[in-house]
């Protein structure tokens, strides 16, 4: 029987970060990187932080 993989199979699952001076070329890339991943899966976990919302565990 197969089973669904779901976040909490992977503890440490994949981070994108998106850096740039672009903001267009930084939304083109973050709308790629999501749709692909949503592709993927469609129950993927999506977080659009700001650098200064990044704290130990936020993304825990």
């Amino acid at each position: 029987m197969a089973t669904r993989k779901n976040s909490t199979d992977d503890p440490l699952a994949p981070v994108t970060l998106a850096v740039g001076q672009e903001d267009l070329l930084l939304d083109r890339a973050v709308q790629q990187v999501v749709a692909a991943a949503r592709a993927a899966d469609a129950d993927t976990d999506v977080r659009d932080l700001a650098s200064d919302q990044l704290q130990p565990g936020t993304l825990a």
